[in-house]
Protein backbone atom coordinates (compact mmCIF):
# COMPACT_ATOMS: atom_id res chain seq x y z
CA UNK A 1 0.00 0.00 0.00
CA UNK A 2 3.02 2.73 0.71
CA UNK A 3 4.54 1.59 -2.39
CA UNK A 4 1.59 2.48 -4.27
CA UNK A 5 0.37 5.64 -2.83
CA UNK A 6 4.23 6.63 -3.45
CA UNK A 7 3.76 5.94 -6.79
CA UNK A 8 0.29 7.70 -7.51
CA UNK A 9 1.78 11.04 -5.81
CA UNK A 10 4.83 10.68 -8.03
CA UNK A 11 2.96 9.81 -11.60
CA UNK A 12 1.95 13.55 -11.45
CA UNK A 13 5.21 14.85 -11.17
CA UNK A 14 6.30 12.61 -14.02
CA UNK A 15 3.56 14.37 -16.04
CA UNK A 16 4.10 17.51 -15.46
CA UNK A 17 7.28 17.16 -15.57
CA UNK A 18 7.35 15.64 -19.05
CA UNK A 19 4.95 18.23 -20.14
CA UNK A 20 7.39 21.36 -18.84
CA UNK A 21 10.40 19.39 -20.49
CA UNK A 22 8.17 19.70 -24.27
CA UNK A 23 7.34 23.22 -23.36
CA UNK A 24 10.92 24.56 -22.82
CA UNK A 25 12.17 21.99 -25.54
CA UNK A 26 10.71 24.44 -28.02
CA UNK A 27 11.84 27.28 -27.04
CA UNK A 28 15.34 25.39 -27.83
CA UNK A 29 14.25 25.12 -31.92
CA UNK A 30 13.87 29.11 -31.91
CA UNK A 31 17.87 29.72 -31.95
CA UNK A 32 19.32 32.76 -30.18
CA UNK A 33 17.90 34.49 -27.09
CA UNK A 34 15.23 32.24 -26.98
CA UNK A 35 17.36 29.26 -26.79
CA UNK A 36 19.06 30.41 -23.77
CA UNK A 37 16.25 31.11 -22.51
CA UNK A 38 15.12 27.47 -23.17
CA UNK A 39 18.38 26.41 -21.63
CA UNK A 40 18.12 28.26 -18.54
CA UNK A 41 14.89 26.49 -17.92
CA UNK A 42 15.86 23.12 -18.49
CA UNK A 43 18.49 23.74 -15.75
CA UNK A 44 16.09 24.63 -13.47
CA UNK A 45 14.12 22.13 -14.42
CA UNK A 46 16.30 19.62 -13.72
CA UNK A 47 17.20 21.30 -10.12
CA UNK A 48 14.00 21.54 -9.38
CA UNK A 49 13.28 17.85 -10.02
CA UNK A 50 16.95 15.88 -9.72
CA UNK A 51 16.34 12.31 -11.14
CA UNK A 52 16.51 10.88 -7.18
CA UNK A 53 13.51 13.94 -6.73
CA UNK A 54 11.59 10.59 -5.22
CA UNK A 55 14.34 10.51 -2.40
CA UNK A 56 15.25 13.58 -1.89
CA UNK A 57 11.42 15.18 -0.66
CA UNK A 58 9.25 13.84 1.43
CA UNK A 59 5.77 12.72 -0.12
CA UNK A 60 3.89 15.21 1.42
CA UNK A 61 5.80 17.89 -0.97
CA UNK A 62 4.89 16.19 -4.18
CA UNK A 63 1.65 17.77 -4.76
CA UNK A 64 3.76 21.22 -4.26
CA UNK A 65 6.73 20.02 -6.65
CA UNK A 66 3.70 19.87 -9.36
CA UNK A 67 2.78 23.03 -8.78
CA UNK A 68 6.37 24.21 -9.22
CA UNK A 69 6.85 22.51 -12.57
CA UNK A 70 3.69 23.80 -13.93
CA UNK A 71 4.90 27.49 -12.79
CA UNK A 72 8.27 26.50 -14.88
CA UNK A 73 6.02 25.63 -17.57
CA UNK A 74 4.26 28.44 -18.07
CA UNK A 75 6.97 30.67 -17.30
CA UNK A 76 8.40 29.31 -20.25
CA UNK A 77 4.95 29.64 -22.87
CA UNK A 78 5.10 33.39 -21.49
CA UNK A 79 8.93 34.13 -21.86
CA UNK A 80 8.94 33.02 -25.41
CA UNK A 81 5.84 35.76 -26.01
CA UNK A 82 7.84 38.61 -24.07
CA UNK A 83 11.31 37.75 -23.08
CA UNK A 84 11.97 41.11 -21.78
CA UNK A 85 8.93 41.06 -19.12
CA UNK A 86 10.57 37.80 -17.88
CA UNK A 87 14.20 39.14 -17.84
CA UNK A 88 12.49 41.61 -15.34
CA UNK A 89 10.84 39.14 -13.23
CA UNK A 90 13.70 37.02 -13.17
CA UNK A 91 16.46 40.06 -12.02
CA UNK A 92 14.42 40.26 -8.73
CA UNK A 93 14.12 36.24 -8.28
CA UNK A 94 18.05 36.51 -9.27
CA UNK A 95 18.67 38.59 -6.33
CA UNK A 96 16.96 36.70 -3.64
CA UNK A 97 18.42 33.05 -4.63
CA UNK A 98 22.22 34.68 -5.10
CA UNK A 99 21.76 35.47 -1.11
CA UNK A 100 20.71 31.74 -0.35
CA UNK A 101 22.79 30.17 -2.37
CA UNK A 102 25.47 32.52 -0.60
CA UNK A 103 24.24 31.05 2.83
CA UNK A 104 24.07 27.58 1.61
CA UNK A 105 27.54 27.47 0.41
CA UNK A 106 28.49 29.01 3.65
CA UNK A 107 27.20 25.62 5.36
CA UNK A 108 29.69 23.50 7.15
CA UNK A 109 29.48 20.41 9.15
CA UNK A 110 28.64 22.61 12.35
CA UNK A 111 25.73 24.67 10.49
CA UNK A 112 22.97 23.39 13.36
CA UNK A 113 19.61 21.31 12.14
CA UNK A 114 17.74 24.38 12.78
CA UNK A 115 19.31 26.76 9.84
CA UNK A 116 19.11 23.60 7.70
CA UNK A 117 15.96 23.46 8.16
CA UNK A 118 15.09 27.07 7.60
CA UNK A 119 17.01 27.09 4.43
CA UNK A 120 14.90 24.20 3.16
CA UNK A 121 12.03 26.28 4.10
CA UNK A 122 13.62 29.49 2.25
CA UNK A 123 14.42 26.97 -0.77
CA UNK A 124 10.25 26.54 -0.78
CA UNK A 125 9.28 30.23 -0.15
CA UNK A 126 11.16 30.70 -2.97
CA UNK A 127 9.60 28.33 -5.48
CA UNK A 128 6.46 29.60 -3.89
CA UNK A 129 7.27 33.28 -4.52
CA UNK A 130 7.76 32.23 -8.41
CA UNK A 131 4.40 30.77 -8.94
CA UNK A 132 3.36 33.84 -7.71
CA UNK A 133 5.12 36.04 -10.48
CA UNK A 134 4.96 33.64 -13.53
CA UNK A 135 2.12 31.88 -12.62
CA UNK A 136 -0.58 33.36 -10.51
CA UNK A 137 -2.95 31.31 -11.55
CA UNK A 138 -1.92 28.33 -9.84
CA UNK A 139 -1.95 29.81 -6.51
CA UNK A 140 0.42 29.54 -3.59
CA UNK A 141 0.23 27.63 -0.96
CA UNK A 142 1.42 30.62 1.70
CA UNK A 143 1.65 34.04 1.45
CA UNK A 144 5.29 35.20 0.03
CA UNK A 145 6.43 38.70 -0.95
CA UNK A 146 10.05 40.16 -1.46
CA UNK A 147 9.78 41.54 1.81
CA UNK A 148 8.44 38.19 3.65
CA UNK A 149 11.25 36.50 1.74
CA UNK A 150 14.11 39.64 2.97
CA UNK A 151 12.50 38.88 6.50
CA UNK A 152 13.08 35.31 5.83
CA UNK A 153 16.57 35.69 5.06
CA UNK A 154 17.68 37.98 7.33
CA UNK A 155 16.40 35.43 10.11
CA UNK A 156 18.40 32.42 8.66
CA UNK A 157 21.72 35.05 8.55
CA UNK A 158 21.08 35.18 12.63
CA UNK A 159 21.04 31.74 13.07
CA UNK A 160 24.26 29.44 13.91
Amino acid sequence: PAGRELLYAVIPVLEAYAAARGQIAALGRGGGPLTDFGRALAEELAHLAPNHFIALYDRCRLSDLVRYIQALAIRASRGALDLEKDRVKAAGVAQVTGRVNALLNALSPETSEQKRRALEALFWMIEEYKVSIYAQELGTAMRVSPKRLEEKIAEVERMA
